[in-house]
């Protein structure tokens, strides 16, 4: 019993100081990991993010425009020591539009133009990304649809180099949006005969979505709808089939809505007394509209009507 006790100790003492002997080495770079040929990364996004998508807005206008719609990264110690030419691959977007469950994504291929190399992209010597740059003229777009693309790595064309695992796979979604659209503040009013008959409102979050050079959508998140807030019976609610649409004259700053409900049955008039515009300095829209008018004025007990002033808070 003493002898096993005696051999143990002694083994205990031998590895500790096996142990130290090896640390020191670690220490010192005499063993251990050695990460001199570590294996480069090559990845697909965008500059300094881990996202896996973006959404790039253009203005929609007819030009022709060079637009970055994705960056290929080199993941390493240095900056490229030589140019790297990474292939990239779309095969499948359209599968994954639909897997992302928007069936309004469009190809974008025959909207754009590609340079010379094709899906071709060279990380330059001393630099760590490069970008494919497309040509395209956003006002060829659908204004009310997204075009997406899903890019991945596909080969690169010197050794020493792996595609990433985590970074191997990139979607770009690009969409037409016009001055006017954003995210607003919406402070408005409503009346109703016998659901609002006070003419009181409230305050909340609203998008203006771009269907054309001049026109908007209006988009109430809350409700993930195109709808029109209103504030009937004491609580947030809308009217179903009606779609307010913004028209902003570009010259005068004036502004009309109308009902762009598919086959809408109410129709919208203005205000006559009220100066619906767009405060170009400030981003605000002010509007006052309704439908049910009596001689094309508002009428209590008759019309149903909204006073809103919208306040651009930034992109959407």
């Amino acid at each position: 019993m003493k002898n096993i006790l005696k051999f143990s100790l002694l083994a205990v003492i031998i590895f500790g100081l096996v142990s130290c002997l090896k640390d020191k080495d670690f220490d010192n770079n005499v063993v251990g990991l050695n990460l001199d040929n570590a294996p480069k990364v090559i990845e697909v996004g965008i500059a300094s993010s881990t996202a896996k998508e973006k959404t790039i807005g253009l203005d929609f206008i007819d030009q022709l425009v060079d637009v970055s719609i994705v960056t290929v990264r080199l993941a390493a110690a240095e900056p490229a020591s030589e140019d790297i030419t990474v292939l990239l691959d779309t095969t499948g977007t359209e599968a994954i539009s639909l897997a992302k469950g928007d069936t309004n994504f469009n190809k974008l291929p025959r909207l754009y133009t590609l340079p010379a190399t094709g899906l071709s992209v060279t990380i330059p010597k001393g630099k760590r990304e490069a970008d494919l740059i497309v040509k395209l003229n956003a006002s060829k777009f659908n204004p009310s649809a997204r075009y997406g693309i899903n890019f991945k790595l596909k080969s690169v064309n010197k050794a020493g180099y792996v595609l990433s695992a985590n970074f191997n796979e990139f979607y770009t979604a690009l969409g037409a949006k016009n001055a006017y659209d954003g995210v607003y503040t919406l402070e408005f009013t409503n009346y109703h005969p016998t659901l609002n008959p006070g003419y009181i409102g409230s305050t909340t979050v609203v998008h203006l979505v771009t269907t054309g050079p001049n026109t908007n959508k209006i988009f109430w998140p809350t409700a993930n709808a195109f709808a029109n807030p209103a504030f009937l019976s004491g609580a947030f609610s809308f009217f179903g089939s009606q779609e307010p649409a913004y028209t902003f004259n570009p010259v005068t700053n004036e502004v009309t809505v109308q009902n762009v409900f598919p086959a809408a049955a109410t129709l919208y008039t203005m205000n006559p007394s009220f100066n619906s515009r767009y405060d170009a300095a400030n981003r605000i829209v002010f509007a006052k509209f309704g439908y049910s008018y009596v001689g094309g004025t508002f009428a209590l007990g008759a019309s149903r009507e909204w006073t809103q002033k919208f306040t651009y808070t930034g992109p959407r």
